[in-house]
């Protein structure tokens, strides 16, 4: 059996002159989004969301890059994802 899977989008957002660099986490199955901020302790956007979401106990079973951009895809599995709702959103 296929597991159902649900993605989280991460982008890197450049600074500007107002606020310091920050990555945007989009949860693509509801379009709701959560920004962090950047932190250059890590080497990628994709290791600065990996890191929010392991301190959130959120582990992702694949990850990988999108085509015709620099973004990436988290993928989990079903069973996390009201607990990534949770910490993502506190719905």
């Amino acid at each position: 059996m296929i597991p159902n899977l649900v993605s989280i989008v991460v982008k890197y957002i450049p600074a500007s002159s107002l606020k310091s660099s920050r990555v945007k986490l989009t949860f693509s199955l509801c379009q709701k989004s959560k920004t962090i901020l950047y932190s250059h302790e890590f080497n990628s956007c994709e290791d600065n969301a990996l890191a929010f979401l392991k301190s959130k106990g959120l582990e992702p079973i694949a990850r990988t890059c999108l085509p015709d951009s620099n973004d990436a895809a988290l993928l989990f599995s079903f069973e996390d994802f009201d607990a990534l709702k949770l910490a993502l959103f506190k719905l």
